[in-house]
């Protein structure tokens, strides 16, 4: 995996779609959240997409992304990190 679109959301903001780029994507391979099997479109061997629902994206922190592609071979791959923002900032005073 070499990058994420988008690379983080704010906490609530609803479902959307998330891309992934990389290398080396065929028909079979699974896009993992935290380990947890996404549905995955494979737009090309570089590319994927699966949509994420509000349910994902409902709290602060930072979600593992991975993609596992079927064997023989196969394999899981890097993992990159997706950021949930916090929706608003809190504020600190000094």
């Amino acid at each position: 995996l070499t990058g994420l679109n988008p690379a983080s959301r704010v906490a609530g903001s609803g479902a959307f779609t998330l891309t992934i780029n990389g290398s080396g994507f065929i028909n079979g391979s699974q896009i993992k959240l935290d380990g947890a099997d996404r549905v995955t479109n494979v737009i090309s061997s570089t590319q994927l997409q699966t949509q994420l629902p509000a349910a994902d994206v409902a709290n602060p922190g930072t979600v593992n992304v991975s993609v596992l592609n079927p064997g023989p071979g196969g394999g899981l791959s890097n993992v990159l990190p997706f950021t949930i923002q916090q929706p608003n900032p809190i504020p600190i005073l000094s």
